[in-house]
């Protein structure tokens, strides 16, 4: 529920108005007054002949007739303008509501987002060291401490590399490697991780040499593997497709999930934008993930498109 305070400025803003379209009729209506006075007093007038006050009543009558069209003509568009200028103010004022309640809610969700990973590990060191534990348990518990550290360093470079867009400081560093061998390393970490609930279908040539920025690429990868985790559920397919003809790469990432509607395509890689469904609002996330995803493709000059997965899901397709 949106808080009467949010809305008081532009409540006062709209009354403003409204005394400045009252005041522009009233002085049309006055001035109307005025110059019919003028006109009938003209008419009356006993010092004058009835020929010389049909002259002078014609000739007020025109100017009257003027002044009328004037009046009419400028507070038309007085009134266009002002009616404009209420439509931008309103959409920039509700523009800057939704982007507040946005970043609100990132707050929230990056607050959760930092605490959640942190506790976890810190308990899990707490047991190894308050507990006396044999090899494979100790083993067993810092490797899901290792998996949280990891998941609140993903967090946080993804938090940098937004800093960075802001202040036009990302910088491609290309080198040759082979994007095949990523793309195995990086869906095996996530099998024993957080993808292992997961089945993982990869249809990658042997070798995929591309001159680019692999740390980039990482990012790219992760957001978008992680994506399509998270969105789908547990004993699902995601599916990595990696193709080359001449000299395109096409990679294609599809999961079995909630799918996008065609606004949600519109809007995904928009900064903060989490698409709007109980699964969503239920899942762990900051809205930045895509977002960062788009703004590196455009970095790298790859396109990147979305698309829906049949029977269900989606597939995000990008080109290189």
């Amino acid at each position: 529920m949106s808080s009467p305070k949010k809305y008081k400025p532009l409540f006062w803003f709209y009354i403003v108005c409204i005394y400045v379209v009252l005041q522009l009729v009233w002085w049309g209506l006055l001035l109307y007054r005025i110059n019919n006075e003028t006109v009938s007093n003209f008419s009356s007038g006993a010092n004058y002949s009835s020929d010389l006050r049909a002259i002078g009543a014609a000739a007020i009558q025109a100017k009257r007739d003027k002044r009328i069209a004037m009046i009419i003509g400028e507070g038309t568009v007085f009134l266009i303008l002002l009616g404009f200028g209420i439509y931008q103010v309103r959409k920039s004022f509700k523009k800057e509501a939704d982007l507040n309640h946005v970043q609100n809610n990132f707050l929230m969700s990056i607050t959760h987002e930092l605490k959640t990973p942190i506790a976890s590990a810190r308990l899990q060191l707490e047991t190894i060291e308050k507990h006396n534990l044999d090899d494979r348990q100790r083993k067993s518990i810092a490797g899901s401490a290792i998996k949280d550290t990891d998941r609140l360093e993903a967090l946080v470079d993804n938090i940098l590399m937004v800093s960075k867009f802001e202040h036009n400081a990302v910088k491609v560093v290309a080198v040759d490697f082979n994007l095949s061998q990523s793309i195995i390393e990086f869906v095996d970490q996530y099998k024993r991780g957080l993808g292992s609930q997961h089945i993982w279908h990869l249809d990658l040539p042997p070798s995929c040499p591309i001159f680019s920025d692999p740390f980039l690429w990482h990012t790219i990868l992760n957001n978008l593997i992680d994506n399509a985790r998270k969105y789908s559920p547990a004993g699902s397919q995601v599916s990595i497709s990696l193709t080359q003809q001449n000299k395109t790469i096409e990679l294609i990432i599809s999961d079995q999930g909630i799918g996008l509607n065609e606004h949600d395509k519109r809007t995904i890689f928009e900064k903060f934008y989490r698409v709007d469904t109980e699964a969503v609002r239920n899942s762990k996330g900051t809205g930045l993930g895509l977002y960062i995803v788009n703004k590196l493709c455009q970095a790298l000059n790859i396109r990147i498109a979305v698309e829906n997965n049949l029977p269900k899901g989606s597939r995000f397709v990008l080109k290189f």
